[in-house]
């Protein structure tokens, strides 16, 4: 199962607030509940910056690449600046907007990519 998280990365030191939204969907997917992203979001705007830029992240196994629902995602949700998939078997992680991929790099020992740190949940 994919995990999904909503993170909010603070303009000045660029630290990124992860809080995990649950996956209802199965194996190879992610589908989070509209409620679960509305009760995220308030929760955040009371914990961090407005002007913090915000990012979908989740675990992905079959390809490295973005999905083209993932891709629809950050199309259809003007409040999502970047998408960030992790792909676990090679340990890469791409970095995206709603037209192309912005950055694929190799996460060695990198804590922020291979441990979702959640504000809550």
């Amino acid at each position: 199962r994919e995990f999904v998280a909503l993170g909010f990365q603070d303009p000045i030191d660029e630290c990124i607030t992860w809080y995990e939204l649950p996956n209802v969907a199965g194996v190879g997917e992610f589908y989070v509940e509209p409620d679960a992203v509305r009760d995220t979001l308030m929760i955040a705007q009371a914990e961090v910056d407005p002007s913090c830029m915000r990012l979908i992240w989740h675990s992905h196994y079959v390809a490295l690449h973005p999905s083209d629902p993932d891709f629809a995602l950050m199309r259809s949700n003007d409040w999502l600046d970047y998408g960030m998939v992790y792909h676990a078997p090679t340990n890469q992680t791409v970095v995206y907007d709603s037209a192309e991929i912005i950055r694929i790099t190799t996460n060695e020992n990198s804590v922020r990519d291979t441990e979702v740190e959640v504000a809550h949940g």
